[in-house]
């Protein structure tokens, strides 16, 4: 499903083509996204081949199976259909797959959930990759039990720091970093600074 206010990149078709076994391979996986919500050029430039997974919708051209639009379309709604696919109760813990570097971008200013000073603070920054052609390799890393083993991993390594962030190994992009909190306006200005689509802690990404 793609929204009607999008541009697809030169590689959207092959993206799904290669990531869509992940849906037959791991039920936990229910949809495969071409979106990121922090799809920013200044943080995922250079990395087409990156997937992730995550438990917030993301939207804006996503590859669900059959079977699970046979279970949705039941109590599909109408509007805001995005934010209904975000509720616990319906996405039941299940995570989609998208890309660091987005495969659509949004080229519609205005819209049920969007005006144009939105689109230019949270939307116009993310851009898609123009490449041709991108083999995106071994994705195994997707399935859960790989994808909980790599994250426990990255944690461990993590260094703990504070917001604004001051790393210990600056320009070290293989340091991953945590930055705790503990009430929600903390992650609230935290996604301000870093000028980033506000999103609820409930979620993982």
């Amino acid at each position: 499903m793609i929204e009607d206010d999008m541009k697809i990149s030169p590689d959207f078709f092959q993206f799904f083509e290669q990531t869509a076994p992940l849906l037959d391979i791991d039920p936990t996986i229910w949809c495969i996204s071409s979106w990121n919500d922090y799809g920013y050029e200044w943080l995922v430039a250079d990395q087409p081949t990156k997937l992730f997974r995550t438990t917030y919708f993301p939207g804006l051209g996503w590859m669900l199976k059959k079977s699970l639009w046979e279970e949705l379309t039941v109590k599909f709604p109408n509007d805001h259909w995005d934010h209904w696919m975000r509720v616990p109760s319906i996405h039941k813990g299940r995570e989609c797959v998208c890309p660091y570097q987005a495969r659509n971008y949004n080229i519609g200013e205005k819209g049920a959930n969007i005006n144009a000073n939105t689109y230019k603070k949270y939307l116009q920054g993310i851009k898609a990759t123009q490449q041709e052609d991108i083999a995106l390799g071994d994705l195994s890393y997707l399935i859960q039990k790989n994808w909980i083993a790599l994250l426990k991993d990255k944690i461990s390594r993590a260094e703990v720091t504070k917001f604004p962030i001051t790393s210990a190994t600056p320009g070290d992009a293989s340091t991953p970093l945590v930055v705790p909190y503990v009430r929600e306006e903390f992650l609230t200005t935290i996604q301000k600074e870093l000028k980033i689509i506000p999103t609820q802690r409930a979620h993982t990404n």
